[in-house]
């Protein structure tokens, strides 16, 4: 065995022995945070169940007094993707504080509702708000990150559709549809179509959000 074999032998074994396996989801969980929710589902296509943990900060200067005199808790919510490795799991994406607090203030309405999905080796994560809408942002495991791919939006108003954004980052192709009817008199909505090219370069880490609320998609 050459020395350069060896050295290269030396430094799998190295970074192998730094990834940690357990069997238990909810070990991962950080000093200071709770498991807010659990989600299982093959994120990888090796037929195995991983999982997807939210979690929640347990700050005590976080909870507060909102406008009904109600004390509510806005520690921010974050989210742990595990791999599952013959029952076994590592961690694989890590983002602590990247969701806003379930309580935070929606005003005359309520907060949009986050959501998570693992679908077809895929994790889609999605904000429901009720007569206004929904988006939600789709990310696959790619080189060992989860990646942001793909991106839609439906913007509405109770029953009626104002415009649907669907972004694809990966042939980075942008479709803007827009409901061409300004009073919603006809039964049959309408819409206007516009395919457009995005200037994207790499794709976005789900580690690397610092939040979603921030994350602005009308820049592509």
């Amino acid at each position: 065995m050459t020395k350069n074999l060896i050295l290269i032998l030396i430094m799998f074994l190295g970074l192998s022995s730094c990834v940690t396996y357990k069997t238990k989801p909810s070990d991962f969980t950080p000093e200071g945070f709770i498991v807010y929710k659990t989600n299982f589902g093959d994120l990888n296509n090796d037929g195995q169940e991983d999982c997807v943990l939210i979690i929640k900060g347990t700050n005590k200067d976080s909870l507060v007094v909102n406008r009904f005199n109600n004390i509510v808790d806005r520690n921010n919510r974050g989210v742990l993707v595990l791999l599952n490795s013959k029952d076994k799991y590592h961690l694989v994406s890590e983002n602590y504080d990247c969701f806003y607090s379930e309580n935070e203030d929606g005003g005359n309405y309520y907060i949009p509702q986050l959501n998570i999905v693992i679908e077809e080796g895929e994790l889609i994560i999605g904000f429901e708000h009720g007569r206004y809408g929904w988006w939600n942002y789709k990310f696959k495991y790619i080189d060992s990150k989860f990646k942001l791919i793909e991106y839609k939006s439906v913007s509405s108003y109770s029953s009626t559709t104002l415009t649907e954004t669907h972004i694809n980052f990966v042939i980075k192709e942008k479709l803007f549809s827009e409901n061409i009817d300004p009073d919603y008199e006809s039964n049959e909505q309408v819409f206007k179509e516009t395919k457009s090219k995005i200037s994207s370069s790499d794709l976005i880490n789900l580690s690397d959000i610092k939040s979603f609320k921030d994350l602005d998609m009308s820049i592509y």
